[in-house]
């Protein structure tokens, strides 16, 4: 049985998926929104080079609680694709897709914000 997310109830969103923590969710307003994370570094010495070189593209739809470890929850398969899961946690660089202005949308405004990412699975 699949469990229910904050954002989308049971309807399924994949495997590239993340949720926010209170830094983030702004009341329900992150839910599906798009975000590429890239990893930077690590954040102990357990894994020193944690990072793959890799991208990925996760899309918002849960809340990650009080307690929640990180500004965003990576999915497992999603941290898979950006660090080695031994991991556990890691510094991230991300960026916002389908920022909206007042000439059209942008694609890929940058967010330069380092944030620690662990990939306790949520769903």
């Amino acid at each position: 049985m699949r469990a229910a997310s904050a954002c989308f109830g049971f309807q399924e969103q994949g495997t590239m998926t993340a949720a926010a923590s209170d830094v983030f969710w702004n009341g329900g307003a992150a839910c599906g929104k798009r975000l590429a994370v890239t990893c930077t570094g690590a954040t102990n010495q357990g894994v020193p080079q944690p990072c793959t070189g890799r991208s990925v593209t996760v899309k918002i739809v849960d809340y990650c609680p009080a307690g929640c470890r990180g500004t965003i929850d990576l999915s497992q398969e999603a941290f898979a694709a950006i660090a080695n899961p031994d991991a556990g946690k890691i510094l991230v660089e991300y960026h916002e897709y389908g920022l909206r202005s007042k000439s059209g949308w942008l694609e890929g405004k940058r967010t330069c914000v380092l944030l620690v990412i662990s990939s306790i699975r949520w769903i």
